[in-house]
């Protein structure tokens, strides 16, 4: 009985003992076989490290290969509290090489047990050193991780294009961020009883091409910046462009920001105003108005109009518009040279007001540009049926529509370019880090087959007649209208004023947008200059007068830069330093302005008397001059404190001695066409003094 119960008690231990057996050969079999892939994935993940190596952001370059945005090697340092083997030895060496006070890595790491970064911009030749001495000194629980740093080599020129790389980037760097970050590398160690090292290389992103030189784009700010603070502006914008390819050689706005440091700037001073701010565009507009009345044969230049002595007044249909001056007949031509808003009003009055927006339309207004910049807006320009007669009478020089300054440079690009519009861009081209290209140059359709090019990206505005009868009309207003200050000696400059009312609840106020457009040479020209000053003060408030005279300067210096962009070598200014040196004409300019230009052509200011402006120079303009030589400048321009009088004498008659003395008086400036007696003057006698009159003296013998 006893051997039968032992019996079945060692058979059910057999048993269990072999369930047991077989359940575990089932669990290993289900584990080594079924699950061998999951688990061997599983092990790989704490067997593998990975490390992420950054890839180089590309470069931004202008069109000389200048870079004015690139990617420097720096590194990061972080500690490990828990692995930190000798707090006292990390801290003397970090505070060492980081140039940071003794005691700052205890001081960081009190109360704080976890993974903690302590310098995320070392540079890599400091890091290198650093690196070493921790490593010699068998310092524990420091990391070093390798990572790049955007740098803006330029600073603030440019920065409106070139924008910022941030959390919320701007400007280029927004627009091709996906272009630009390039793919990120990968470094695997493996530690399962072998040790395996793995990577997959970084790949650099690609590298975009500009169509601006840096130079043109000192120079433009440079004078943008003199234009808004020597005239009381509250900002202002400019823009220079190829009208033949439509290269945006330079693009800026005033205020600026330094993208090296955009976070202690304004939000206001970042806005690329040139390309999101539109405004009406007042008298550069007329150009418009007049491309239709000579396409259209409505009026050719020789043609008179009564422009009411300043004054018109239809009580019937509600007008009332008003001119600066009180214009009797003027021609056609000298509407635009003097800016008359009645006479621009009549010339277009027989134009249906479907013309004018389609001409409007075609000149590029109420249409975006389609630059490579983002926030880009297209102005407004209101189709006719939603014109009321006050819209239709304020129109044809330059309001109840607004436009960018890109835009309004563009339209003038037309007129330079012979009545077709090339689509302005900023990107030249676009490389891969081996130097393929990812988008084109496409100055090369240009050179390969032009008809396409123009195809592709042009537009045809008007005849290339009516383009070189507006050209010659602009030529004009520079040398005897409302644009003289822009004029400069050896460089047939033409160009258009604009001073336009700004619009505030509704209503036009006594604030105003001035403007100043420059073609040069006008012949034939291959840069379009303008510059816009917002809100100038009231004595400076003309186009004229705020924004022509830094235009002029701005294409001496183009000129200066490069005969490629002004193939003219100017008599009055120098180009280069083996040309000969001539004194140029600074009669009118700012004192500022004055002694700037002649310090930049190696020449010494002497001034005399007291004011804001130059109203005579010894030597005079175009007078050969020695670098070093001494230039006699006699100052005035403020009549309301030293004026013997507050109305414009009457010259005419006089000598030009006498005329000359006459004027220094009241220190107004001049400028004298001629020799002999003074026959004409502008402003004619009695006209009120302001605190820049400048008069212009027609001469002839008696």
């Amino acid at each position: 009985m006893t051997t039968e119960k032992s019996y079945k008690r060692i058979l059910t231990l057999l048993v269990i003992w072999g369930l047991v057996f077989f359940a575990f050969w089932v669990r290993l079999f289900y584990l080594q076989v079924i699950k061998y892939s999951y688990y061997k994935s599983e092990a790989a993940k704490w067997q593998k490290k990975t490390t992420i190596i950054p890839a180089r952001r590309g470069f931004i370059l202008d069109r000389n290969g200048e870079i004015l945005a690139e990617d420097v090697p720096i590194d990061t340092y972080a500690v490990a509290p828990q692995l930190l083997n000798n707090p006292e030895l990390a801290d003397s060496i970090l505070s060492y090489y980081l140039n940071r006070p003794r005691g700052f890595l205890l001081e960081l790491l009190k109360n704080r047990n976890s993974f903690t970064y302590i310098d995320n911009n070392v540079p890599k030749e400091v890091s290198l050193k650093l690196w070493k001495a921790l490593v010699e000194n068998r310092v524990d629980g420091i990391e070093r991780r390798e990572g790049y740093k955007r740098v803006y080599p330029y600073k603030e020129t440019g920065a409106h294009i070139i924008g910022f790389y941030g959390p919320t980037p701007s400007g280029l760097e927004a627009k091709y961020d996906s272009l630009l970050r390039g793919t990120p590398g990968k470094a695997f160690v493996y530690a399962n009883g072998f040790t395996k090292i793995g990577r997959s290389p970084a790949i650099p992103g690609c590298n975009i091409y500009l169509t601006i030189d840096i130079r043109v784009q000192q120079a433009l700010e440079e004078c943008v910046k003199e234009a808004v603070e020597q005239n009381g502006g509250k900002d202002g914008m400019g823009v220079v462009i190829i009208p033949q390819t439509g290269e945006i050689l330079a693009l800026c706005s005033y205020p600026t920001f330094d993208p090296n440091n955009y976070q202690k700037f304004p939000a206001d001073y970042q806005r690329n105003r040139a390309i999101v701010d539109p405004f009406e565009p007042g008298s550069v507009f007329k150009i418009v108005t007049l491309a239709l009345a000579l396409e259209s044969n409505l009026a050719k230049e020789t043609d008179t109009i009564f422009c009411y002595n300043g004054k018109y007044v239809d009580n019937k249909l509600g007008l009332k518009i008003r001119d600066v001056h009180p214009y009797g007949k003027l021609t056609v031509e000298d509407i635009i040279v003097k800016s008359s808003n009645i006479g621009t009003m009549l010339l277009s009055w027989a134009a249906p007001k479907e013309s004018l927006y389609i001409i409007a339309k075609n000149f590029g207004f109420g249409t975006k540009t389609e630059v490579e910049l983002p926030g880009e807006d297209g102005g407004n320009l209101p189709p006719p049926h939603r014109w009321s007669i006050g819209t239709r009478a304020n129109f044809p020089f330059g309001q109840g529509l607004t436009a960018t300054a890109l835009q309004i440079a563009s339209a003038y690009a037309a007129i330079a370019n012979n009545g077709i519009r090339i689509r302005p861009y900023i990107v030249q081209k676009i490389v891969d880090y081996t130097d393929k290209e990812i988008v084109p140059d496409r100055r090369k359709h240009l050179r390969e087959n032009p008809d396409r090019f123009i195809k592709l990206y042009g537009t045809r505005v008007t005849s290339e007649t009516t383009a070189v009868r507006i050209r010659k009309i602009l030529r004009e207003v520079v040398k005897r209208g409302t644009g003289t200050l822009a004029d400069v000696k050896g460089i047939e400059v033409g160009g258009k004023t604009g001073t336009a009312q700004k619009a505030i609840n509704g209503r036009y106020s006594d604030k105003v947008f001035a403007s100043f457009v420059g073609l040069a040479p006008i012949d034939s020209p291959t840069v379009v200059c303008a510059i816009f000053v917002d809100e100038p003060s009231h004595a400076n408030q003309f186009g004229g007068i705020s924004c022509a005279p830094y235009v002029g300067q701005l294409i001496t210096k183009i000129n200066a830069i490069s005969n490629e962009y002004i193939p003219v070598h100017p008599s009055g200014y120098i180009a280069s330093v083996e040309d000969d040196l001539r004194m140029p004409d600074v009669v009118m300019m700012y004192r500022t302005q004055a002694e700037k230009l002649l310090k930049w052509l190696t020449l010494e200011p002497k001034f005399d008397g007291e004011g804001t402006f130059v109203i005579s120079q010894l030597p005079p303009p175009n007078t050969p001059v020695a670098k070093n030589s001494p230039v006699l400048l006699r100052l005035g321009g403020t009549p309301q404190a030293n004026a013997t009088r507050n109305t414009m004498p009457d010259l005419r008659g006089l000598s030009i001695r006498e005329a000359i003395q006459r004027l220094s008086k009241d220190g107004i400036g001049l400028k004298i066409i001629g020799s002999g007696v003074v026959k004409h003057q502008d402003p004619p006698p009695n006209s009120p003094l302001t605190e820049r009159t400048y008069c212009i003296l027609q001469c002839s013998p008696e």
